[in-house]
């Protein structure tokens, strides 16, 4: 068996074709002002993580958390996004409702797997939340369904998420 500690080194075997090195991407550190509002998710922030530009877009990845002091209750209309997403419920809980299996409480240590285009809405979390996200593609856009009383239908309205798309990242 061998220990990182072992004093002598040994060449790696040869690299598998179109292998990824890891690169400066594959590491992304919390700073002052990494958590950003989220357009439509009222009362959460968003950290997004520079995943996507070391996995050439393939993969992305963002958390999400409370604002400090939001008294609300924390309800996103129905939507669905535009990638498959994983989620982790790090602290806290939510209850959502997803079309397919009804209403669900996820709290802390549970996972759920959104697939594109599945219609869901976020009904409550808790004031201590903070989910981690993982996005296959990286590339995201959220499609909001609001009901018109007047016209008696959803409206929809897609939302993009520059910021989880790669190619378009303007603060290299």
């Amino acid at each position: 068996m061998t220990h990182a500690h072992d004093t002598v080194d040994h060449p790696l075997p040869e690299r598998a074709e179109g292998q990824i090195l890891a690169n400066e991407h594959f590491v992304d550190r919390l700073s002052e002002g990494s958590y950003q509002a989220v357009p439509g998710f009222d009362g959460l922030e968003q950290r997004t993580f520079g995943i996507w530009k070391g996995t050439e877009g393939r993969y992305g990845m963002y958390s999400m958390r409370v604002v400090e002091g939001f008294t609300g209750t924390g309800e996103v209309p129905w939507h669905t996004h535009s990638s498959d997403q994983m989620e982790y419920i790090v602290e806290g809980w939510i209850v959502a409702e997803y079309e397919g299996i009804g209403t669900v409480r996820l709290e802390k240590g549970d996972a759920i797997f959104e697939h594109s285009g599945n219609r869901h809405r976020q009904l409550e979390v808790s004031r201590d939340f903070v989910s981690l996200q993982v996005l296959i593609p990286a590339e995201m856009s959220t499609t909001f369904y609001r009901w018109d009383q007047a016209g008696g239908c959803f409206l929809h309205a897609t939302v993009p998420h520059p910021e989880l798309t790669p190619g378009k990242d303007t603060a290299e």
